[in-house]
Protein backbone atom coordinates (compact mmCIF):
# COMPACT_ATOMS: atom_id res chain seq x y z
CA UNK A 1 0.00 0.00 0.00
CA UNK A 2 2.86 1.96 0.45
CA UNK A 3 3.10 3.13 -3.69
CA UNK A 4 -0.35 4.45 -2.98
CA UNK A 5 0.59 6.77 -0.48
CA UNK A 6 3.16 8.58 -2.69
CA UNK A 7 2.85 11.71 -4.85
CA UNK A 8 1.95 15.01 -4.16
CA UNK A 9 -1.68 15.61 -2.18
CA UNK A 10 -3.84 18.29 -2.17
CA UNK A 11 -5.62 18.67 1.31
CA UNK A 12 -8.86 20.56 3.05
CA UNK A 13 -9.28 20.67 6.75
CA UNK A 14 -12.83 20.47 7.11
CA UNK A 15 -15.17 22.10 10.05
CA UNK A 16 -16.29 26.06 10.90
CA UNK A 17 -12.91 26.76 10.14
CA UNK A 18 -12.20 25.37 6.68
CA UNK A 19 -8.09 25.51 5.83
CA UNK A 20 -5.81 23.95 2.67
CA UNK A 21 -2.90 21.95 2.98
CA UNK A 22 -0.64 19.85 0.94
CA UNK A 23 2.46 17.71 1.38
CA UNK A 24 3.97 15.05 -1.10
CA UNK A 25 5.68 12.11 -0.35
CA UNK A 26 8.84 10.29 -1.69
CA UNK A 27 10.61 7.34 -1.22
CA UNK A 28 14.58 7.37 -1.37
CA UNK A 29 16.57 4.15 -0.77
CA UNK A 30 13.71 2.69 0.97
CA UNK A 31 12.71 5.60 3.36
CA UNK A 32 9.88 7.14 3.69
CA UNK A 33 10.19 11.22 3.09
CA UNK A 34 7.86 14.20 2.53
CA UNK A 35 7.42 17.76 2.14
CA UNK A 36 4.25 19.70 3.79
CA UNK A 37 2.44 23.36 3.23
CA UNK A 38 1.10 24.56 6.48
CA UNK A 39 -1.37 27.16 6.44
CA UNK A 40 0.64 29.82 6.31
CA UNK A 41 4.41 30.06 5.93
CA UNK A 42 6.54 27.64 3.39
CA UNK A 43 7.16 24.09 2.48
CA UNK A 44 9.10 22.19 5.10
CA UNK A 45 10.39 18.65 5.72
CA UNK A 46 8.02 16.28 7.23
CA UNK A 47 9.81 15.03 10.43
CA UNK A 48 8.41 11.45 10.56
CA UNK A 49 6.33 9.05 8.36
CA UNK A 50 5.04 5.80 8.79
CA UNK A 51 2.62 3.72 6.50
CA UNK A 52 1.23 0.36 7.95
CA UNK A 53 -1.12 -0.81 5.76
CA UNK A 54 -3.78 1.22 4.14
CA UNK A 55 -2.78 3.56 7.22
CA UNK A 56 -0.77 6.91 6.96
CA UNK A 57 0.76 8.10 10.02
CA UNK A 58 3.41 11.66 9.92
CA UNK A 59 4.57 14.06 12.23
CA UNK A 60 5.39 17.89 11.33
CA UNK A 61 6.91 20.14 13.93
CA UNK A 62 4.44 19.68 17.35
CA UNK A 63 1.37 18.42 15.18
CA UNK A 64 0.45 14.87 13.81
CA UNK A 65 -1.22 13.63 11.30
CA UNK A 66 -3.08 10.38 11.15
CA UNK A 67 -4.97 8.67 7.53
CA UNK A 68 -6.01 6.06 5.86
CA UNK A 69 -6.89 5.31 2.29
CA UNK A 70 -10.78 5.59 1.23
CA UNK A 71 -11.34 5.18 -2.21
CA UNK A 72 -8.95 7.47 -4.57
CA UNK A 73 -8.14 9.36 -1.41
CA UNK A 74 -7.36 10.03 1.58
CA UNK A 75 -9.23 10.77 4.86
CA UNK A 76 -7.53 11.18 8.72
CA UNK A 77 -7.06 13.44 11.60
CA UNK A 78 -4.97 16.47 12.48
CA UNK A 79 -3.57 16.00 15.94
CA UNK A 80 -2.61 19.27 17.59
CA UNK A 81 -1.54 19.75 20.86
CA UNK A 82 -3.22 20.79 23.24
CA UNK A 83 -6.40 20.62 21.21
CA UNK A 84 -8.98 18.52 20.20
CA UNK A 85 -8.30 16.71 16.46
CA UNK A 86 -9.38 17.96 13.35
CA UNK A 87 -10.62 16.04 10.22
CA UNK A 88 -8.81 16.49 7.18
CA UNK A 89 -9.64 15.19 3.15
CA UNK A 90 -6.93 14.44 0.95
CA UNK A 91 -7.38 14.25 -3.33
CA UNK A 92 -4.02 13.51 -5.54
CA UNK A 93 -2.93 16.87 -7.19
CA UNK A 94 -3.72 17.21 -10.63
CA UNK A 95 -1.11 17.25 -13.25
CA UNK A 96 -1.86 20.13 -14.70
CA UNK A 97 0.23 19.68 -17.87
CA UNK A 98 0.85 23.39 -19.50
CA UNK A 99 -0.96 24.96 -22.49
CA UNK A 100 1.13 24.33 -26.01
CA UNK A 101 1.48 27.29 -28.32
CA UNK A 102 -1.44 29.29 -26.44
CA UNK A 103 -3.78 31.03 -28.19
CA UNK A 104 -4.49 34.22 -26.37
CA UNK A 105 -7.69 36.21 -25.78
CA UNK A 106 -8.46 39.57 -25.23
CA UNK A 107 -6.77 41.72 -22.51
CA UNK A 108 -8.78 42.20 -19.21
CA UNK A 109 -8.32 45.59 -17.26
CA UNK A 110 -8.63 43.81 -13.27
CA UNK A 111 -8.31 47.63 -11.69
CA UNK A 112 -10.50 50.66 -13.36
CA UNK A 113 -8.45 53.04 -11.74
CA UNK A 114 -11.28 55.02 -9.83
CA UNK A 115 -12.92 52.34 -7.15
CA UNK A 116 -12.80 48.55 -6.62
CA UNK A 117 -15.63 47.36 -8.61
CA UNK A 118 -14.78 43.98 -9.54
CA UNK A 119 -12.29 43.30 -6.40
CA UNK A 120 -13.64 41.47 -2.90
CA UNK A 121 -12.05 41.78 0.54
CA UNK A 122 -11.01 38.16 1.48
CA UNK A 123 -12.22 38.71 5.26
CA UNK A 124 -15.31 41.18 5.19
CA UNK A 125 -14.72 41.07 9.01
CA UNK A 126 -11.56 42.57 8.74
CA UNK A 127 -10.42 46.19 8.44
CA UNK A 128 -10.35 46.94 4.40
CA UNK A 129 -7.78 49.21 3.99
CA UNK A 130 -7.65 49.25 -0.05
CA UNK A 131 -9.07 52.09 -1.84
CA UNK A 132 -8.55 53.74 -5.37
CA UNK A 133 -6.47 56.56 -5.10
CA UNK A 134 -5.39 58.44 -8.62
CA UNK A 135 -5.30 55.49 -10.37
CA UNK A 136 -3.64 53.30 -7.80
CA UNK A 137 -5.25 50.60 -5.63
CA UNK A 138 -3.08 51.62 -2.97
CA UNK A 139 -3.43 49.37 0.87
CA UNK A 140 -2.99 51.72 3.38
CA UNK A 141 -1.96 49.66 6.22
CA UNK A 142 -2.45 45.61 7.79
CA UNK A 143 -6.11 44.72 6.73
CA UNK A 144 -7.96 42.76 4.47
CA UNK A 145 -6.36 40.85 0.93
CA UNK A 146 -8.67 41.94 -1.78
CA UNK A 147 -9.34 39.04 -4.66
CA UNK A 148 -10.64 39.41 -7.84
CA UNK A 149 -14.63 38.30 -8.01
CA UNK A 150 -13.70 36.73 -11.94
CA UNK A 151 -11.75 33.48 -11.65
CA UNK A 152 -9.04 32.44 -13.96
CA UNK A 153 -7.26 29.44 -15.54
CA UNK A 154 -4.11 30.21 -17.93
CA UNK A 155 -3.17 33.53 -17.93
CA UNK A 156 -0.61 35.83 -18.53
CA UNK A 157 -0.61 39.06 -15.84
CA UNK A 158 0.69 42.85 -16.61
CA UNK A 159 0.96 44.19 -12.81
CA UNK A 160 3.13 47.30 -11.10
CA UNK A 161 3.63 47.60 -7.53
CA UNK A 162 5.07 49.67 -5.18
CA UNK A 163 6.25 48.23 -1.68
CA UNK A 164 7.51 50.71 0.74
CA UNK A 165 10.78 50.26 3.12
CA UNK A 166 9.98 46.84 5.37
CA UNK A 167 6.29 46.52 3.97
CA UNK A 168 5.70 42.97 2.26
CA UNK A 169 2.61 41.66 -0.19
CA UNK A 170 1.95 39.12 -2.62
CA UNK A 171 0.38 38.30 -5.73
CA UNK A 172 -1.62 35.03 -5.36
CA UNK A 173 -2.40 33.59 -8.62
CA UNK A 174 -5.75 31.59 -9.02
CA UNK A 175 -5.68 32.29 -5.48
CA UNK A 176 -2.91 29.32 -4.55
CA UNK A 177 0.47 30.12 -5.73
CA UNK A 178 2.43 33.14 -4.20
CA UNK A 179 4.81 36.07 -5.77
CA UNK A 180 6.22 37.30 -3.41
CA UNK A 181 6.46 40.82 -3.07
CA UNK A 182 8.59 43.18 -0.24
CA UNK A 183 11.45 45.12 -0.36
CA UNK A 184 14.55 42.86 -0.98
CA UNK A 185 17.37 45.08 -3.06
CA UNK A 186 20.72 43.74 -3.80
CA UNK A 187 19.56 41.08 -1.67
CA UNK A 188 20.37 37.22 -3.11
CA UNK A 189 18.10 35.80 -5.17
CA UNK A 190 15.74 33.36 -2.68
CA UNK A 191 12.24 31.53 -2.96
CA UNK A 192 10.36 34.35 -0.09
CA UNK A 193 12.24 37.31 -1.92
CA UNK A 194 10.44 39.89 -4.50
CA UNK A 195 9.78 37.81 -7.72
CA UNK A 196 9.86 34.32 -5.97
CA UNK A 197 7.31 31.22 -6.10
CA UNK A 198 7.19 31.58 -2.14
CA UNK A 199 9.41 28.49 -0.68
CA UNK A 200 9.12 26.82 -3.81
CA UNK A 201 11.17 28.49 -6.80
CA UNK A 202 14.53 30.95 -6.22
CA UNK A 203 14.53 33.33 -9.35
CA UNK A 204 17.71 33.04 -11.18
CA UNK A 205 18.65 36.56 -10.31
CA UNK A 206 17.40 39.46 -7.61
CA UNK A 207 15.89 42.19 -10.29
CA UNK A 208 14.20 44.03 -7.99
CA UNK A 209 14.48 48.07 -7.72
CA UNK A 210 14.95 49.72 -4.37
CA UNK A 211 12.01 49.86 -1.90
CA UNK A 212 9.34 53.31 -3.71
CA UNK A 213 9.93 52.38 -7.13
CA UNK A 214 7.69 50.90 -9.46
CA UNK A 215 8.96 47.17 -9.97
CA UNK A 216 7.13 45.73 -13.22
CA UNK A 217 5.92 42.32 -13.40
CA UNK A 218 4.57 39.70 -16.54
CA UNK A 219 3.49 36.77 -14.81
CA UNK A 220 2.71 33.44 -16.93
CA UNK A 221 0.84 30.56 -15.56
CA UNK A 222 -0.19 27.54 -18.19
CA UNK A 223 -1.47 24.25 -15.87
CA UNK A 224 0.80 24.14 -12.65
CA UNK A 225 4.19 26.08 -15.04
CA UNK A 226 5.39 29.57 -14.12
CA UNK A 227 6.83 31.97 -16.04
CA UNK A 228 8.26 35.73 -13.98
CA UNK A 229 9.44 38.67 -15.37
CA UNK A 230 10.46 41.23 -13.12
CA UNK A 231 11.51 44.72 -14.57
CA UNK A 232 12.50 43.57 -17.85
CA UNK A 233 14.20 40.66 -16.75
CA UNK A 234 12.91 36.54 -16.86
CA UNK A 235 14.21 35.63 -13.51
CA UNK A 236 11.88 32.34 -13.39
CA UNK A 237 11.17 30.70 -17.23
CA UNK A 238 8.77 28.04 -17.15
CA UNK A 239 9.24 26.18 -14.19
CA UNK A 240 6.59 23.79 -12.29
CA UNK A 241 5.14 24.54 -9.03
CA UNK A 242 4.80 21.87 -6.67
CA UNK A 243 1.54 22.77 -5.02
CA UNK A 244 -0.06 25.41 -3.24
CA UNK A 245 1.66 28.05 -1.13
CA UNK A 246 0.88 29.94 2.12
CA UNK A 247 -1.98 31.60 2.80
CA UNK A 248 -3.96 30.07 -0.07
CA UNK A 249 -8.07 30.14 -0.71
CA UNK A 250 -8.05 26.63 -0.89
CA UNK A 251 -6.41 23.58 -2.74
CA UNK A 252 -8.42 22.62 -5.46
CA UNK A 253 -5.83 23.03 -7.99
CA UNK A 254 -7.91 22.18 -11.10
CA UNK A 255 -10.09 24.67 -10.30
CA UNK A 256 -10.08 28.06 -11.91
CA UNK A 257 -9.32 30.92 -9.15
CA UNK A 258 -9.08 34.62 -8.72
CA UNK A 259 -6.18 37.32 -8.30
CA UNK A 260 -5.70 38.05 -4.56
CA UNK A 261 -3.38 40.79 -3.49
CA UNK A 262 -2.16 40.66 0.00
CA UNK A 263 -2.71 43.02 2.51
CA UNK A 264 -2.39 41.60 5.54
CA UNK A 265 0.95 42.55 5.60
CA UNK A 266 1.86 46.18 5.35
CA UNK A 267 1.17 49.05 3.25
CA UNK A 268 1.58 48.77 -0.71
CA UNK A 269 0.61 49.89 -4.30
CA UNK A 270 -0.28 48.39 -7.45
CA UNK A 271 -1.57 49.49 -10.80
CA UNK A 272 -1.88 48.59 -14.54
CA UNK A 273 -3.24 45.21 -13.58
CA UNK A 274 -4.03 43.82 -16.83
CA UNK A 275 -4.93 39.68 -17.07
CA UNK A 276 -5.15 38.30 -21.01
CA UNK A 277 -6.30 34.90 -20.17
CA UNK A 278 -5.76 31.73 -22.84
CA UNK A 279 -8.65 31.30 -25.30
CA UNK A 280 -11.30 28.93 -24.36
Amino acid sequence: MTQAMLGRWNVTVVGEDTYPLWFELTEVNGELTGSFQPRGGHAIPIDTVDVSGDELTFRVAETGYTGQSVNDGLKGNVMLEGASSREWVAVRAPELLPTENPEWGEPIDLFNGKDLNGWLPRQPSQTNMWAAEDGVLVNKGKGSDLLTEATFGDFTLHIEVNCPAESNSGIYLRGRYEVQVQDDYGKEPNSLYLGGLYGRITPTENAAKPAGEWQIFDITLLGRWVTVELNGKRIIDHKEIAGITGGALDSNESEPGPILLQGDHGAVSYRNIVLTPVAQ
